[in-house]
């Protein structure tokens, strides 16, 4: 079989799902023509598809290098090394597949997810200005455009960001979602919770949702309902790290501080420097008068935090306490 003959067959077969007979047949193609940029780009694409974007990477290098041109294959290869968390080499492929093609909004809006998700917002907030000049109506920019803003604690700007997805797809979860957390931090809880149940209504088996409306509960000081949200979250989810912390919080609030530890325990167990569950366990120990352990675990807050972290000067606070209960001793 000739070389295109050969990948439109290795296509057949990865539509039907059948991805390692496609791989084959694309291996045949380039044992005939290893220079075939279709073939390595299809190859990177059936192992994206596959969810091995560690294979994924090197074919869709290979597949820009035959074609440097192509603003979808360095896209895609963003997208890989995004997957294998080499992020800085994420965006620079974004930024070549912006250049070649100037109107490529899908691109931008990557790179602000990424630039965001590394503590960049305000340059995530100049990329999904770009991709909206680009195309007006696009959700995802508007939402992540809300959720950059919503980090930067610019809540009302936010909240617009946010209504201009909601104009334009009003089922957008992501959009609900961040405009309940705006509402929780202008303390506007009430109709946080309305706008969190509307996420969940067309979300139902999203944890994080859940966990949104177990804290906006938790401010209302409807903790029972609380905690029931916490292990729906954790049903869906038994390894969410926020779940488990936020079952500490609410047992912290209703002064169960034995059951809490345990909670904190167990976020830390999925993710070891967890901010918020180190501070929780320790503030929860000071509760509980165990100072030298309130210390140690204030001390490993310390080891990992950053001083500019918004528990930082709590958690200094707790640390003073019990080594002031020490020199009383």
């Amino acid at each position: 079989m000739e070389v295109e003959a050969l990948i439109a067959h290795a296509q057949e077969l990865i539509d039907a799902g059948e991805y390692e007979s496609g791989l084959s047949a694309l291996d045949e193609a380039l044992k005939i023509d290893p220079s075939s940029g279709l073939a390595w780009y299809c190859k990177g694409c059936t192992y994206s598809q596959m969810a091995q974007f560690a294979h994924a990477v090197p074919c869709y290098k290979r597949a820009t290098e035959l074609a440097p041109r192509n603003p979808v294959g360095w896209y895609n290869l963003g997208n890989a090394f995004q997957q294998v968390e080499q992020l800085d080499a994420a965006i620079e492929c974004f930024d070549e597949a912006s250049k070649l093609d100037t109107e490529f909004a899908d691109a931008l809006i990557n790179k602000g997810r990424l630039l965001d998700d590394t503590g960049r917002s305000e340059s995530a907030i100049e990329c999904y200005d770009k991709a909206l000049r680009i195309d007006g109506n696009d959700v995802i920019a508007w939402s992540n455009r809300g959720n950059s803003l919503c980090k930067l604690g610019r809540y009302k700007a936010a909240l617009a960001s946010y209504g201009r997805a909601l104009k334009i797809d009003d089922k957008d979860v992501a959009a609900l979602f961040g405009i309940s957390e705006c509402l929780r931090e202008l303390e506007r809880p009430q109709k946080a919770l309305l706008y969190v149940d509307r996420g969940l209504r067309y979300m139902p088996d999203y944890a994080p949702g859940w966990c949104d409306k177990a804290i906006v509960l938790t401010i209302l000081n409807r903790y029972d309902e609380a905690l029931a949200c916490i292990e729906r979250a954790t049903q869906i989810d038994s390894t969410s790290v926020e779940a488990w912390n936020n079952n500490g919080e609410v047992l912290c609030h209703l002064t169960r501080y034995t059951e809490a530890i345990p909670c904190f325990d167990e976020a830390l167990s999925i993710e070891r420097t967890y901010l918020p569950a180190i501070f929780g366990k320790a503030r929860a120990l000071l509760n509980m008068g165990d100072h030298g352990s309130c210390a140690a675990i204030c001390n490993q807050f310390f080891e990992i935090a950053d001083p500019y972290d918004d528990l930082y000067e709590e958690t200094r606070l707790m640390l003073d306490m019990c080594e002031g209960q020490a020199d009383e001793r």
